[in-house]
């Protein structure tokens, strides 16, 4: 169900914690939470984070297109593989994200998936412009429900009901078990459920609840799911304009760096010095945890292109050389010695499973 791997983070509808009416610039809110996943069958994995997530409202256009920053925080962790524990390091990094005037993402950012945790966070939704705020009403839609890896059709209810002064705006499946919507047949949506609770005087969203659970299906068995996401808003302010200016040219220097990177084809550790000036001129700023998600993003691509160098270098010294003599086993547990098939054509297939 999870791999450590190097992937692009998807930003699954991500709006303004106040709602796409409540991005105004200089708006900032910072949410604290725990989040729980527990695999159990053949895949069993355990474990339980704490993170805090800081949005950063940088512009809004008369068209109502937004642009906003969100700051990552992960304390150290373990996680739970069976018998066999990893304790995960401290994450911090920064994603900037274009929204429409729906609260959407016009574009997914792309990023190095450097914690495990952050695949569950980067998908956290506030609330959509399109879901009802009056108590009373409901609204259904064919929007698939996002999971950490996948989207699964079937469509959504949205209600929403007084709370103590406050409305409370619950999502669920129309049907389950939902179908997977890239069409991915060995794992469905068993159920799934969002909860967020607005303040009406403000727009703010106080707390956000989710949980799903997912079942799949490959050669090792049957995998069941659980995910349970809970955060608090824990403060709400808003920026003076010379702070505001501040962030949107530190944005604006931290994505022209990080184009760089994505775009070299030579030496990419020739980017290290301006890393290095960066990373002095965000001292004190929100988006100092930028400097060190860039130079792990350097390092990434550095040792890419070392392993391909390298395996070029292989490759070029094995080229019509004798293959070296060994000896293995066929799939029907015979001893197969690489000599004895001299003259014939031997395709040698190299693999792994985790």
């Amino acid at each position: 169900m999870w791999a450590f791997t190097l992937s692009a983070i998807a930003c699954w509808a991500v709006a303004s914690p106040g709602g796409a009416a409540g991005l105004e610039p200089g708006r900032e809110w910072v949410y604290e939470g725990t989040i729980s996943v527990v695999e159990t069958g053949a895949h069993a994995m355990k474990t339980e984070q704490r993170f805090r997530l800081r949005y950063l409202s940088l512009e809004k256009n008369d068209a109502g297109e937004s642009k906003i920053a969100l700051v990552q925080s992960v304390e150290s962790g373990p996680w739970r593989f069976g018998d066999h524990e990893t304790q995960t390091q401290p994450y911090e990094g920064v994603l900037f994200l274009s929204l429409g005037a729906d609260g959407k993402p016009k574009e997914l950012p792309a990023t190095l998936m450097t914690h495990p945790t952050v695949p569950y966070l980067s998908i956290v939704p506030f609330l959509l412009a399109s879901a009802p705020r009056e108590p009373g009403r409901r609204v259904e839609d064919e929007i698939p429900m996002p999971t950490q890896w996948d989207e699964f059709k079937g469509g959504r209810i949205w209600t929403a009901e007084s709370v103590d002064g406050a409305v409370r705006v619950t999502c669920v499946p129309k049907t389950v078990p939902a179908k997977s919507a890239s069409g991915d047949e060995s794992t469905t949506l068993e159920s799934y459920r969002e909860s967020w609770l607005v303040d009406p005087a403000s727009g703010n969203v106080k707390s956000y609840d989710r949980t799903w659970k997912t079942h799949a299906k490959d050669d090792d068995g049957d995998t069941t799911e659980d995910v349970v996401l809970s955060m608090r808003l824990a403060t709400s302010a808003t920026s003076s304009a010379d702070d505001l200016a501040a962030r949107r040219k530190e944005a604006e220097a931290i994505a022209t760096v990080r184009a760089k990177l994505t775009a070299s084809e030579g030496d990419p550790t020739a980017l290290a010095p301006e890393i290095d000036a960066l990373d002095k001129s965000l001292r004190g700023s929100p988006f100092a945890v930028a400097a060190s998600d860039l130079r792990e993003m350097l390092k990434g691509i550095a040792e890419t292109r070392a392993a391909e160098e390298q395996e070029q270098k292989v490759l070029e010294n094995l080229i019509g050389k004798a293959a070296p003599d060994f000896t293995g086993k066929d799939l029907d547990g015979k001893e197969v010695r690489l000599e004895s098939l001299r003259g014939k054509v031997v395709l040698l297939n190299f693999w792994a499973s985790w």
